[in-house]
């Protein structure tokens, strides 16, 4: 893998990422209710969340095609602090002529972290701590190997 395939799973998962967020806005901005979809109430457990469940998968190209761990951290992160402004341009575009800019400014904040803390970091980590581990297995399979 190069730097090249990095870049590729880079804009792979922000593509699906910000897609996700821009077509189902609810799901991710702090919103009292919510549609889900059938499949997840039937299919998913119940600990885990719909959007858990998808920000894993859409992190998934990031994380696998990037060279080396530190380079895997490095896009991840990048699209976790990217992929949430989608929904903030979403939220802007829905709710500007009904608040002061000093309420919509302090509001885009709140959803920001929001999104990042609630629903991006647990995936996040967990995706990076199986990276780790892989990287590590492999470096030691490789160093017994020669």
């Amino acid at each position: 893998m190069s730097i090249k395939s990095t870049v590729l799973g880079f804009l792979l998962s922000l593509l699906f990422l910000g897609s996700l967020i821009v077509v189902r806005p609810e799901w991710f901005l702090f919103y009292k209710s919510a549609s889900y979809p059938i499949w997840m109430i039937k299919y998913l457990p119940r600990t885990i969340s719909l959007q858990s469940f998808l920000v894993f998968l859409a992190l998934l190209p990031v994380v696998i095609a990037a060279i080396d761990f530190r380079r895997a951290a490095y896009a991840v992160l990048l699209v976790v602090s990217i992929a949430p402004v989608a929904a903030l341009l979403v939220y802007v575009l829905e709710s500007y002529h009904r608040q002061t800019v000093l309420n919509l400014v302090a509001n885009l904040v709140f959803h920001y972290f929001w999104i990042v803390g609630f629903h991006l970091l647990m995936p996040t980590v967990f995706l990076l701590a199986a990276r780790s581990i892989f990287t590590r297995l492999t470096q030691k399979w490789l160093r017994f190997k020669n």
